[in-house]
């Protein structure tokens, strides 16, 4: 099942759910209704019990105080309605309508957040197959994404929805896939700067500096370093983001950093790995140029 299934198959029950909610607040029958009618009722023949007792004493046929006593006694009847009739204004109104009025509030927000966390569902239909996590492969090369998505249709819709950071994500991956490495990181920044899961998907982000290296500018090096150090904050271990770390270090001749990556990268290896040698050989290039640049550094403060 894809998650656009999921996605109409979760709005139409809330909807539902929703409808039926409305229409049994507001259809159903006020409870206070047959009380109210009672209570009147209640009323009426009290009044007709005092008109009756005025007859009867005018007519001779009760005493003064057998009139008085049964006076007194309607006359307390009627008080105990009318505490009644204030217990039942000040009552607490029936919570139909409100109920009904908050889940029509619970499930726009709910749709709201289906549709923040799964994105567009018509997004869905740009893709043919689920997109494999990342795009470096073992030996460090990028992986094909020829065929998944058409660029076409991912460009159209972008430019009515901006925000989608997922379709960003795509697209760039198809421009990497190019070789427009430029274009393809101008696409990877639009994701991250919209602060949603992307920014917090340490592999996104790591190809998002690989295409920064991939420009081959000093300005872009510097640039991947900040990328890899929020990829590297989500995840430490991650050896592709350590590896690319590495690689803008020794560009950029930052010596120290790019031996430090380089030596978490070899503890991670075997000695046996074929590429162990050579990335020591690069380690220990590293470490040198660092000796070198501290007794420069040194030499120039002497007087």
């Amino acid at each position: 099942m894809t998650f656009e299934t999921i996605f109409w198959i979760v709005a139409a029950i809330l909807s539902a759910v929703a409808v039926f909610a409305v229409l049994w607040a507001l259809m159903r029958k006020a409870p206070d209704e047959d009380g109210s009618l009672t209570q009147e009722l209640s009323r009426e023949a009290l009044a007709e019990q005092l008109r009756v007792l005025d007859e009867e004493r005018a007519a001779g046929l009760v005493t003064d105080s057998i009139y008085e006593s049964s006076v007194t006694d309607v006359q307390r009847r009627a008080l105990e309605e009318l505490a009644i009739d204030e217990k039942h204004v000040k009552r607490t109104p029936p919570l139909g309508k409100t109920f009904a009025v908050g889940l029509a509030v619970v499930v726009a927000g709910s749709a709201f957040a289906l549709y923040k966390g799964l994105g567009s569902p018509s997004l869905i239909n740009f893709v043919s197959e689920p997109p494999k996590q990342g795009i470096m492969q073992a030996d460090g090369t990028l992986g094909s994404t020829e065929g998944l998505y058409d660029e076409a249709s991912l460009g159209a819709y972008l430019k009515d929805n901006g925000k989608d950071e997922r379709a960003w994500v795509l697209y760039a991956r198809l421009k990497v896939h190019k070789q427009a490495w430029k274009e393809a990181a101008d696409a990877y920044k639009k994701a991250v700067d919209l602060n949603g899961f992307v920014a917090k998907d340490a592999n996104v982000l790591v190809e998002y500096a690989a295409a920064l290296i991939s420009q081959e500018t000093k300005e872009t090096y510097i640039q991947s370093l900040a990328v890899l150090d929020q990829a590297l904050a989500i995840d430490s271990k991650l050896l592709s983001a350590r590896e690319l770390y590495a690689i803008s270090s020794l560009e950029l001749g930052y010596w120290t950093q790019a031996r430090e990556s380089i030596e978490y990268l070899l503890s991670q290896m075997s000695m046996d790995d074929p590429v162990y040698e050579r990335l020591a050989q690069t380690g220990a290039y590293a470490a040198e140029q660092e000796r070198l640049e501290a007794q420069g550094k040194k030499l120039e403060q002497k007087p």
